[in-house]
């Protein structure tokens, strides 16, 4: 093999392949979940809540390169064909004439600036509209945010119910 080929065609490749294997890191994610089956008056429900860790390892180095954690809560009413996905943490369900169901939940949330980061917990309040039909197979079903006085109205004609969570947000 003559010297001018390996300089032409080989020496570019052999140093980037070595700086890829050196850097080269494996991503490990792991999933948990703990679902708890309760009722809001005689519906069952059932809450989960996800936890998911990602570590990034280096191939040869064996050094951590970083790694992360996440979490997340489903509320899912089966008999309704009702699911919520969030990081906010459920606390309450209220449900009314058996189709409305309204959720309180409470969460972090962080707002980014030029000058500050500003993180609050907050609390929210959602309601499930439902205008599917012909058995729940056509149309739209979505949450909404409502005003915390509307979550309110409608306590006397609810069946409300408290979530079991976690308890990350008191």
């Amino acid at each position: 093999m003559n010297k001018k080929y390996f300089h032409n065609h080989l020496a570019l490749p052999v140093p980037l392949l070595g700086c890829l294997l050196v850097t080269a890191c494996t991503q490990q994610v792991e999933h948990d979940s703990t679902a708890t089956e309760f009722k809001i008056g005689n519906t069952p429900a059932k809450v989960t809540h996800v936890n998911k860790y990602i570590s990034n390892k280096g191939i040869l180095s064996g050094h951590d390169y970083g790694s992360s954690y996440s979490f997340a809560y489903q509320l899912t009413v089966p008999d309704l064909k009702i699911d919520w996905q969030s990081r906010d943490e459920p606390k309450e369900a209220k449900l009314c004439q058996s189709s409305l169901l309204m959720l309180k939940s409470i969460g972090k949330h962080t707002s980014y600036t030029d000058e500050e980061t500003v993180t609050k917990i907050t609390t929210r309040y959602a309601k499930f509209v439902d205008n599917r039909f012909l058995f729940k197979l056509f149309g739209d079903a979505y949450w909404t945010y409502i005003s915390q006085e509307d979550y309110l109205k409608k306590t006397t004609e609810c069946v409300v119910a408290a979530i079991p969570n976690e308890r990350h947000y008191e």
